[in-house]
């Protein structure tokens, strides 16, 4: 997925935690963050940069699940 990020000469990338349901990647969303790619010159760099932001959000939406401070309503992710 980097390569074709890199090879779309995109500016910002990101990392996305959601719900895992009975699709690919449709599970509601509980949080994304995007990540500045404007200056990279590989994929890898893209790969490095999106990686780091994934080791922050996903211990923080585990914390987060685990203290009760995650529901969905009406179909939308509130995280307290």
């Amino acid at each position: 997925v980097h390569k074709a990020v890199f090879e779309s000469s995109a500016k910002v990338s990101g990392a996305t935690v959601h719900f895992v349901d009975y699709t690919y990647d449709t599970g509601n969303i509980i949080v994304q963050r995007c990540v500045d790619i404007s200056d990279v010159k590989s994929p890898e760099e893209i790969a490095e940069r999106v990686i780091k932001i994934e080791h922050e959000l996903l211990p923080y939406v585990v914390k987060k699940i685990a203290l009760g401070k995650v529901s969905i309503v009406d179909k939308r992710v509130i995280v307290l």
